[in-house]
């Protein structure tokens, strides 16, 4: 069996509705888009669920100003991958700036509309200190 993936033209509204949600930590429905236990793979950290996804992102993410950006996103055979950064800003002095590169690898379900059932995300290289 081939798999093959394409490259969307216009990046789907539930990706950026994804990223406006982290950057604005207001996560009012971005996240209705996953199954009730989806899992998120960030490093080593597994977080089963929206809610355990949104209090994770909203931990990592409210000590810092961010603005993701999508370069571009394939989709195909039950996956969607995203490939973007993030442009980062701590909000304590020093108020130093990075970017953040990431991989996003989302899974689909099948048997329950689409909808997400995994979102691997791979982030980095970043200046470890300048996150912490």
């Amino acid at each position: 069996m081939t798999e093959t993936m394409t490259r969307l033209e216009e990046f789907p509204q539930w990706v950026m509705a994804i990223c406006d949600a982290i950057d604005t930590l207001d996560f009012a429905s971005a996240f209705d888009k996953f199954t009730p236990d989806a899992e998120l793979i960030f490093g080593t950290e597994i977080l089963r669920g929206a809610e355990e996804m949104k209090k994770f992102f909203f931990k990592i993410d409210s000590p810092l100003s961010s603005k993701h950006e999508i370069f571009e996103v394939w989709s195909g055979s039950g996956r969607i991958y995203v490939r973007g950064q993030a442009d980062l800003i701590k909000k304590a002095p020093p108020n130093q700036q990075f970017i953040g590169p990431f991989q996003w690898m989302f899974y689909e379900d099948p048997d329950d509309n689409n909808l997400l059932r995994m979102w691997r995300v791979t982030a980095g290289p970043v200046k470890t200190d300048a996150v912490v």
